[in-house]
C-alpha cells in the first residue's frame, strides 16, 4: 500500500499594512500599503506567519475600521485537497489588551473569534472553499502605546491512506473505520498506513463478522478524549475467526500506571481490545498503552440471554502497559490461551478471572511464558459470582518486578467449588503480606510444581494457603524465604507437601 500528500494546495498572499515571514528567512519590513504578491504556500512549505504593527486605537464596531486602526492580511485559497484544514492564529503579549479575528471569504464572514481576557484568538476551517480570504485583526481594547501581535497562518495537509482514512492523527477517523470494516466481506483484511496514526475518540465497534483481518502494519491508533464508559477502543461483538495484529492502542489516561490516580469508575470499562461472544480470535504483536480499563477483555454477548461466552482466542507475542484497570480480564470465557506477552504497570490485578455472573463460566484458560512487571494488586485474582473457573494452567511465566502483596488469590462463593489449577514452572516474587502468596479459598485439584519464588523473610509468610480445599499437591518448588510450604484448615483434605525448599 502506497500513501500520497496531495500537495495541490497553493495560497497566493497578499499583505497589507503588516511584515511577512515565510518559512525561516529575514523579515522583510513593508511600508504600509505595500504588498508582496507571489509567495506561495504549499505541503512542503506550509506555514506563514506575520506581525501586525501597533494598534493605537480601540473599535467598538468591525463596519468602523479603517487602514489606521485595523489591520488586514489577505490570501488566496486554490486548488485545496478536500481534507484540508486552514488554521489562523494571532498571539499578543498583555492580556489587558484584547484584539479579534474575523476571517472572511470572498466578502462575506466564514469565522470569527472574539475571546475576553485572552492573549491569542484562533480559527480554524476544514475543507476551505477555493477564494479570496481575508484575515481582520480588530483591536477591541488597547492605549497610545499600541498593541502590536504575531499572526500565524497553517496550511495542514493531512495524510490519507489508500483506504481513504485520515493516518496522522489529526482528524477522529473513528465512524469512518466502522464504516469501513463493515463494508468489508467476511474473509477479508484490511491493511492499514505503515507507521501511520489514526485518531479514535469512539469505539471502533464489530459487530457479526467472520475471518476478518486487521493488520496494522505498524500502525497506531490513539484516543485524544477522555471518552467514557462507553468507549471499548476496538470492541469485538459476536461474529468468529477474527485476527488484529502489528498495531498499538494508546489510550488516553493520563495516570495510566499504579498511581492512585489511575484507576477512575466512570471510565474503567475502556478496554484497549474487548471480546464479547466472539467464537475464534487471535491477538498478536500488538501494543497497548494508557487505557483506563483492562488490556484486554474477554465477556459476554450481552445481546442475548444466552450468556454466550468468547471462545478459542489467543493472545500472544504483545506488549501491554499502563492502564487503570485489570491487566487480562476475564468475565466469560472458554479456550483462551495468553502466551509469551509482555504485561507491566497495571493498576489493579494483572491476571482476573471474575464471573459476573453464576452462568458465566471461565474454562480452559492457559497462562503461558509471560513477562509480568510491575502490578499494584495480585497477580491473579478470582473472586466474582458462580463456581464455573475450571480447568486454569500457569506455566513458564517470569516476574521481573516483585508484587505488591501476594501472587493468586481465588475466592469461591459458598456452595461450591473451584478447580483445577496447575501451577508450575513460573518464577514468582512475592510481595509483603499477611496471607499466603498462593491462597485457595474452596478449591478442587490445585496443583503448585517446580515453581521458583522469592518471599520476604521478615514476613515469615506461608507459601500456599488451602481453605475449605480438596486435594492440593504442593511439591519440587523452592519457596525463598518462606516460613512454611503449605497450610490447610481443618476444612480442607488431601493437601500434599513435598520436596520444597525453603
Amino acid at each position: 500500500m502506497r500513501s500520497y500528500r496531495h500537495v495541490l494546495a497553493r495560497v497566493l498572499v497578499l499583505l497589507v499594512g503588516a511584515e511577512l515571514v515565510v518559512g525561516a528567512g529575514a523579515v522583510p519590513a513593508l511600508g504600509t500599503g505595500s504588498a508582496s504578491e507571489g509567495t506561495v504556500l504549499s505541503a512542503e512549505q506550509p506555514r506563514l506567519s506575520w506581525r501586525g504593527s501597533r494598534l493605537r486605537r480601540s473599535v467598538r464596531r468591525v463596519g468602523r475600521c479603517t487602514r489606521r486602526t485595523c489591520r488586514t492580511f489577505t490570501f488566496r485559497v486554490d486548488d485545496l485537497h478536500p481534507q484540508a484544514l486552514l488554521d489562523v492564529r494571532i498571539r499578543w503579549k498583555n492580556r489587558r489588551r484584547n484584539l479579534d479575528l474575523y476571517l472572511y471569504r470572498d466578502g462575506a464572514r466564514v469565522a470569527s473569534s472574539t475571546k475576553r481576557r485572552s492573549r491569542s484568538e484562533r480559527v480554524r476551517l476544514l475543507d476551505p472553499a477555493v477564494g479570496t480570504y481575508r484575515a481582520l485583526v480588530v483591536p477591541r481594547r488597547t492605549n497610545r502605546r499600541g498593541t502590536s501581535f504575531r499572526g500565524r497562518l497553517n496550511l495542514a495537509i493531512p495524510l490519507i491512506d489508500a483506504n481513504g482514512l485520515v493516518a496522522d492523527c489529526t482528524r477522529d477517523v473513528s465512524r469512518a473505520l466502522r464504516t469501513l470494516i463493515a463494508s468489508l466481506p467476511d474473509g477479508g483484511t484490511l491493511t492499514f498506513e505503515n507507521e501511520g496514526c489514526y485518531r479514535i475518540d469512539e469505539p471502533v465497534k464489530v459487530v457479526d463478522r467472520a475471518g476478518l483481518t486487521l493488520d496494522g502494519n505498524g500502525a497506531t491508533f490513539r484516543a485524544m478524549t477522555e471518552g467514557d464508559q462507553d468507549r471499548r477502543h476496538f470492541w469485538f461483538i459476536g461474529g468468529s475467526d477474527i485476527t488484529v495484529r502489528n498495531l498499538t492502542v494508546r489510550g488516553a489516561n493520563p495516570h495510566a500506571g499504579t498511581g492512585d490516580l489511575a484507576y477512575q469508575g466512570k471510565r474503567a470499562f475502556q478496554h484497549g481490545f474487548a471480546f464479547h461472544g466472539v467464537q475464534g480470535g487471535l491477538l498478536e504483536n500488538v501494543q497497548v498503552y494508557d487505557v483506563f480499563g483492562d488490556f484486554v477483555y474477554f465477556g459476554t454477548d450481552v445481546r442475548n440471554k444466552k450468556h454466550v461466552p468468547s471462545r478459542s482466542i489467543v493472545v500472544r507475542d504483545s506488549h501491554l502497559e499502563r492502564n487503570g484497570r485489570q491487566g487480562i480480564g476475564i468475565a466469560n470465557a472458554e479456550d483462551i490461551t495468553i502466551q509469551n506477552n509482555h504485561i507491566s504497570q497495571v493498576r489493579r490485578a494483572t491476571f482476573d478471572l471474575e464471573p459476573n455472573s453464576p452462568a458465566d463460566v471461565i474454562r480452559r484458560i492457559s497462562i503461558l511464558d509471560n513477562t509480568t512487571g510491575r502490578g499494584r494488586l495480585l497477580w491473579m485474582a478470582s473472586a466474582g459470582k458462580g463456581f464455573n473457573v475450571n480447568d486454569i494452567t500457569i506455566a513458564g511465566n517470569t516476574m521481573v518486578a516483585r508484587a505488591s502483596g501476594g501472587i493468586l488469590r481465588l475466592e469461591t462463593p459458598e456452595g461450591g467449588m473451584r478447580g483445577p489449577f496447575t501451577i508450575e514452572n513460573n518464577t514468582f516474587l512475592i510481595g509483603g503480606t499477611d496471607r499466603p502468596g498462593f491462597s485457595f479459598v474452596r478449591a478442587h485439584d490445585v496443583t503448585v510444581r517446580n515453581n521458583q519464588a522469592d518471599l520476604p523473610a521478615y514476613r515469615a509468610m506461608t507459601a500456599v494457603g488451602a481453605y475449605g480445599a480438596n486435594t492440593v499437591t504442593v511439591t519440587g518448588n523452592a519457596f525463598t524465604g518462606a516460613r512454611t510450604v503449605l497450610f490447610c484448615n481443618a476444612a480442607s483434605a488431601g493437601c500434599t507437601d513435598s520436596a520444597n525448599a525453603t
